[in-house]
């Protein structure tokens, strides 16, 4: 996906109505002057691992247009992930990657606006402010002084992702190749709260399993959820991908959707991100 510099220029010939280009720049100015000043007031945790948790992510009248504005559904993507996957071949979990192609697909408003927040959420200041909060483990996975944790070279990747009933994912730390990954919860009400994802730890009996298992013996037990991130409207989570980054998702029933936004940061700018 291009940078958000790139983007901005690219808007300047995708956009279907005249003011659509300016309505992005402004949505990417708003988005990233918020949230950079929402990270500079919360106290991130270093354990288990590097993380925070932000409510109030979006600025209030972006987060109500980002409700009214999902990708339809006949646009994304099944996720082909073991865990996903339904007996029929269908997935529990859908993705729409907001890349050059896939924004193209929209149209209007709803185009600008998504173009617009991935611009702002994929802004330079915000990933310095991201990458000042989580500073502990990325100065220990990078060796660099803890003040030059800014300057980490990364590239984040975002999309929008849709999760139905059944949709889980075991305890996992995310591949090396990813830096920090964060998810942005979508939902209209406090009703699935409990949809979060979990950080997890893992005792020294569990680290056994693990290696038992890598040889096709034991399972995926040993694991002790720490921490739940509420899955309430217009909040997320942030963490550093590393050693002991475990993280996953029960089980989920429910009636509606889950929605959320996933950001991950890559040390790649190749890297595809579920393209």
């Amino acid at each position: 996906m291009a940078t958000a510099n790139e983007i901005i220029a690219e808007t300047s010939h995708t956009a279907p109505a005249p003011g659509a280009a300016s309505s992005a720049a402004q949505i990417a100015a708003s988005v990233r002057n918020h949230l950079v000043a929402r990270l500079r007031t919360i106290e991130p945790k270093d354990q288990p691992f590097s993380h925070l948790y932000l409510e109030n992510f979006f600025p209030d009248d972006i987060y109500q247009r980002i409700l009214e504005s999902a990708p339809a559904a006949d646009l994304c993507k099944g996720l082909n992930h073991k865990e996903a996957m339904r007996s029929d071949g269908t997935s529990t979990r859908q993705v729409f990657p907001f890349n050059d192609k896939n924004l193209a697909r929209l149209t209007g408003e709803t185009q600008a606006l998504w173009q617009g927040v991935t611009m702002g959420m994929q802004a330079e200041e915000v990933k310095q402010a991201l990458f000042d909060c989580l500073g502990t483990d990325l100065a220990r996975r990078f060796k660099v002084p803890g003040q030059q944790v800014s300057a980490i070279e990364a590239y984040p990747k975002t999309g929008y992702f849709c999760d139905h009933s059944g949709y889980q994912i075991s305890p996992h730390r995310d591949v090396a190749r990813k830096i920090v990954t964060m998810q942005v919860y979508l939902p209209r009400d406090d009703s699935q709260e409990t949809m979060g994802t979990s950080l997890y730890e893992r005792g020294f009996v569990g680290r056994l399993q693990y290696e038992f298992r890598k040889l096709g013996l034991g399972n995926k037990d040993g694991f002790k959820e720490v921490r739940r991130f509420p899955f309430i409207p217009n909040s997320a989570y942030a963490f550093v991908v590393g050693k002991h980054s475990w993280h996953g998702r029960p089980q989920i029933e429910c009636t509606s959707e889950r929605r959320s936004l996933m950001q991950i940061y890559y040390q790649n700018p190749s890297e595809p991100f579920y393209d």
